[in-house]
């Protein structure tokens, strides 16, 4: 038997929001972190991917 009753609990408030549900970053800004994170996660493997292409077509 599953108990599918909800769960009371007091809102626990955002601390980056400040409960206001929302983000006050501008267009620039929200650009800015997503380019900081694909340098971050992306471009390491798209390098790791060409320098394997560069020694496949090397040999």
């Amino acid at each position: 038997m599953q108990d599918t009753a909800p769960i009371i609990r007091a809102p626990i408030p955002c601390n980056v929001c400040g409960g206001r549900g929302y983000l006050p970053l501008s267009a620039a800004e929200i650009v800015r972190r997503t380019v900081i994170e694909a340098r971050r996660i992306y471009w390491p493997m798209v390098a790791e991917r060409q320098q394997q292409q560069q020694q496949m077509e090397a040999r």
